[in-house]
């Protein structure tokens, strides 16, 4: 527990909370951001409510049964060139985000349930692109993100979109496929 001791700690702790997105606005904006630098929306999981997005659900490989037990969603993804943006999105750093990404990238039978689970809701047609790659068999086309209201460390292979209301920064991390100049071309 913190014990704050002066009304300045708090106005600035208020503060701090205003300034960080709800988890909603944060798709929002992360989807103008990514539209804005060239990639195309595919799909992805929208925090409380419909978007006009595919839902993508990525069924897990190693369960057998009926239903959507042990299912991945993943909040956006996109697409540029031949590679593909995972971008999860929330108010505070995850953890769970982290291994979840983490997960679908190592595991080439998650990668083939991505490829799967975006093939049949025909979203590569759905945005004209015709030179589908596959990402099963190729886990360096597959860019693992996130998205925050706020700075924070992550690994060096992923990609951070700090989003705030008027703005954002894109942080690259050193082992990432990707860089800067090709997320903002």
């Amino acid at each position: 527990m913190i014990i704050l001791s002066s009304k300045l700690e708090i106005k600035t702790v208020v503060n701090s909370l205003k300034e960080n997105l709800s988890e909603s606005e944060i798709y929002i904006r992360a989807k103008t951001i990514l539209v804005e630098n060239g990639w195309t929306l595919l799909g992805g999981e929208p925090p409380d409510g419909t978007d006009n997005l595919p839902r993508i659900e990525l069924k897990n490989p190693h369960y057998s049964g009926k239903g959507s037990k042990g299912s991945k969603k993943v909040d956006l993804i996109a697409i540029k060139s031949d590679r593909i943006l995972l971008l999860e999105l929330k108010r505070f750093y995850s953890e769970s985000d982290i291994k979840k990404l983490n997960e679908i990238f190592s595991d080439e039978e998650w990668r083939i349930a991505l490829d799967t689970a975006l093939e049949s809701k025909k979203v590569f047609q759905r945005v004209g692109v015709k030179d589908v790659p596959c990402f099963g068999n190729n886990k360096d086309l597959i860019i693992r993100a996130v998205g925050l209201s706020k700075e924070h460390i992550i690994p060096n292979d992923f990609l951070l979109i700090i989003v705030q209301k008027d703005k954002y920064r894109v942080r690259v991390g050193d082992l990432c496929k990707i860089d800067k100049e090709f997320f903002n071309s």
